[in-house]
């Protein structure tokens, strides 16, 4: 998955257990790495301490502005995306994937292939319906190095109807709320959760 992708809805409507939920939205447009973007996640003030090991207490949702892509001392690159195969295993992500959870809502994403132009062709993934789209992710609370706080995005393999576009693809959720309240580590239970792509829509733009 490229480093792009766009919200075109001002708001998102969650339903769940707590009941319907309208979010607003404050970032639209394209949303591209180390811009501040809302999210939707779990009050945490304290969520590790709180909730290790536990079910989840304060079921309050609220939506959190934070930068897209966690600065690590050992590279110099924003680290904007994780793998859900390897996302319980890496030190960078294990614990914010089994404690700090978040959904980031989308209208459509881009990818860019090489096809033999002068330039790479680009193009837009979108639901057919022009409903919003829900992406996993991983958050991390502010500190002294980023003051806003950050967030990285889940991808996963492509389904052969995006992989002749991009050898990674957004892993967007069919339930956004069992992937909140999961208490699974497991990356393999959370596939479980994955839309899939027979509503997805594909555009050269």
């Amino acid at each position: 998955m490229c480093g792009s992708f766009e919200r075109y809805v001002d708001g998102y409507l969650y339903n769940g257990q707590l009941g319907q939920i309208d979010f607003k939205f404050s970032k639209l447009g394209e949303c591209k790495p180390s811009q501040t973007i809302d999210v939707i996640s779990y009050a945490s003030a304290d969520y590790n301490q709180q909730h290790r090991g536990h079910a989840i207490a304060d079921k309050t949702l609220q939506l959190q502005a934070f930068n897209w892509g966690l600065k690590t001392q050992w590279s110099p690159k924003l680290l904007i995306n994780a793998r859900l195969e390897t996302v319980t295993q890496k030190p960078s992500f294990s614990e914010a994937f089994a404690y700090r959870r978040c959904l980031i809502v989308l209208s459509a994403w881009h990818e860019w292939r090489d096809e033999g132009g002068a330039k790479k062709q680009q193009y837009r993934f979108s639901y057919q319906h022009r409903q919003a789209l829900v992406m996993a992710g991983i958050y991390y609370p502010a500190t002294e190095q980023s003051v806003n706080g950050s967030f990285v995005s889940l991808t996963c393999a492509p389904s052969p109807k995006f992989s002749q576009y991009h050898h990674r693809m957004p892993f967007l959720l069919r339930d956004p709320e069992a992937y909140l309240q999961g208490n699974f580590n497991a990356a393999r239970a959370v596939r479980e959760l994955h839309l899939g792509d027979s509503q997805m829509a594909i555009e050269a733009v």
